[in-house]
């Protein structure tokens, strides 16, 4: 996955971003079976960990990954080089949301080169993503394209997270950057000026978006979305209009939401 910091975005070249859309509600018999594979799949993937059976362990990288691997040199490393030993698990919470996952658990481990200190309890919660109909933990290289658990997050904030989001695209699609920049966190401003922000925002003319996913927590936001853009460069304007795929952090202050061009 690539990467680019810039005006309160992370720009991603990978798939991620479409995985988490809008769920049905929760008497769905589908949701409830993803669950209930999620979760088993969770379970025996710690159970491999908590036991050290990195032959099974290996079966949870996806299989292009796999591929690329080699088992024996894996669990060679794993028992020469993984810095910890899961003494027990529980798993409290599982959500999931179309092809994306998400396991809540609690787990207690020691570090394997200091075996005399107490062992340390650590909650998180887990993304997964389906792949070829199957359960597997999002790679950690990819883990910023995944939003958080739902349970971590604030649906009405990002209702209106995504209100305000659809409304500002009018002037992004005009190339109405004034207008636009007016949608950025005001306290930002003082180092963003308008002219710094032009010059970023107007190296595109942006034709269409998609919104995946919109993530809300304590006042922090974040919206993965794609637009259809084409180059403003002279020079480049024949090339035919492309899809970028970012994420755009947003922060909540005074009760509105607005572009976070520093974070």
């Amino acid at each position: 996955m690539k990467r680019l910091a810039h005006c309160g975005l992370v720009v991603i070249a990978i798939s991620g971003c479409e995985g988490p859309g809008r769920v049905s509600g929760p008497g769905n018999r589908s949701v409830h079976r993803d669950e209930s594979k999620l979760r088993s799949r969770a379970e025996q993937l710690w159970q491999a960990k908590a036991s050290e059976n990195w032959v099974a362990a290996f079966e949870y990288f996806e299989p292009a990954t796999r591929a690329t691997l080699n088992r024996d040199e894996f669990v060679k490393w794993s028992q020469e080089n993984e810095p910890f030993r899961i003494q027990k698990f529980s798993i409290a919470n599982v959500e999931t949301r179309e092809e994306t996952g998400w396991v809540g658990l609690t787990y207690t481990s020691t570090i394997r080169r200091f075996p005399g200190l107490q062992p340390h309890e650590s909650v998180m919660w887990q993304k997964w993503r389906k792949t070829d109909g199957e359960w597997y933990p999002v790679p950690s290289d990819e883990l910023v394209s995944y939003p958080e658990s739902p349970a971590l997050r604030n649906a009405g904030d990002e209702e209106r997270l995504e209100s305000r989001f659809v409304e500002s695209w009018p002037h992004r699609k005009a190339s109405d950057w004034a207008a636009l920049y007016e949608y950025s966190e005001p306290a930002d401003r003082a180092q963003v000026t308008l002219d710094m922000f032009i010059e970023g925002e107007g190296l595109f003319q942006f034709l269409d978006y998609r919104v995946h996913w919109v993530e809300a927590i304590e006042g922090l936001g974040r919206v993965c979305v794609t637009y259809r853009h084409r180059l403003t460069d002279k020079s480049l304007e024949k090339l035919s209009p492309k899809d970028l795929t970012i994420i755009e952090k947003w922060i909540k202050s005074d009760g509105e939401w607005y572009r976070d061009l520093i974070r």
